[in-house]
């Protein structure tokens, strides 16, 4: 009821007004949920990023509340049934409530982690993210891989709109971003720079090791677009030692497979379980969903373990 009047009010507030009115409220609106959806979405990468083993623990944590409300459920009925006392059933109300709080506090999570890869959000944040270069994101829509003369490794992960390098060994060495949202691909040339294909932003740029770019041009048509993606090797490619790396399982586990001219198989880079639950673009749309589906199972079983008094109010309060 509450929830309900609360609603109304606001469309009321909404319809109030002359024309103008009502299209600058809304205007307002819109403003509003833009400006929060950046701040959720920025505020969920930079801890997912700067505490990656906290984020997750508090994921699995909110994870576990409402199994655990449905593993005391049946028993608490069961002591209501038995006793005849109320007190069980509000147990069992504050229990759902608080797995309603972990859906609604799980989809937010997933959809501001997914979103933070977005490149309209990284707007927003530009002049922070420069302080990122130093640290390593989850493995996020491998999309490509670029080996250099070195033996140097760039991964371009199409999720946060970033490239990746690592040491001949797999170790992170820092990362940057491009200007683009989605897809990209990546190449080394002769001189080991790092070109970069950014088909939706129609640029392609030329980056050194330590992310700073070289040279930019724009894209005129989708067939230098093509012509220029075909230089990037894709997500295999093989270095002047006579070693392949391989991108594998790029979905859920994704790793680089370095197979050394001997037939021998290592894997060079992969993510640590933590980051599991917080790398986009599939587990953290995945989390959402499930958030989103706990909330709706929740806010059901909370009505139905609403005390008889309780209920008996709320019948009364709705008819009149």
């Amino acid at each position: 009821m509450y929830c309900q009047g609360q609603a109304k009010g606001l469309v009321g507030w909404l319809n109030f007004g002359s024309w103008k009115v009502k299209l600058a409220k809304r205007l307002c609106c819109v403003a509003v949920v833009l400006i929060g959806t950046a701040i959720i979405s920025n505020s969920c990468g930079f801890l997912m990023v700067m505490f990656p083993r906290l984020c997750g623990a508090l994921i699995l944590f909110l994870l576990a509340v409402p199994c655990v409300t449905m593993l005391l459920t049946p028993l608490l009925l069961l002591i209501q049934w038995l006793a005849g006392s109320s007190v069980s059933m509000k147990v069992c109300a504050g229990l759902w409530r608080s797995a309603f709080l972990s859906g609604c506090l799980l989809a937010i999570a997933g959809a501001g982690l997914f979103s933070f890869g977005s490149s309209n959000v990284a707007k927003v944040s530009r002049n922070v993210r420069r302080y990122l270069m130093n640290t390593d994101f989850p493995l996020g829509g491998l999309g490509g891989i670029a080996v250099d003369g070195r033996g140097r490794i760039y991964l371009g992960l199409q999720a946060y709109s970033r490239v990746q390098l690592y040491n001949a060994e797999g170790h992170f060495i820092r990362g940057f971003f491009v200007p683009t949202n989605g897809a990209f691909d990546i190449w080394v040339d002769d001189r080991d720079c790092l070109h970069a294909v950014l088909s939706r932003a129609r640029l392609h740029q030329v980056f050194d090791s330590t992310g700073s770019v070289l040279y930019s041009e724009s894209i005129v048509s989708a067939e230098d677009a093509v012509r220029l993606s075909r230089n990037a090797p894709g997500k295999k490619q093989e270095d002047s030692f006579g070693s392949t790396y391989v991108i594998e399982d790029v979905a859920w586990f994704p790793k680089v497979v370095r197979t050394a001219p001997d037939g021998r198989k290592r894997v060079l880079i992969q993510d640590a379980l933590h980051s599991f639950l917080v790398r986009s673009p599939k587990p953290v749309l995945d989390l959402a969903f499930v958030g989103f589906l706990i909330a709706i199972i929740s806010c059901a079983a909370g009505k139905i373990c609403v005390s008889p008094a309780q209920h008996r109010k709320a019948t009364s309060m709705a008819s009149e």
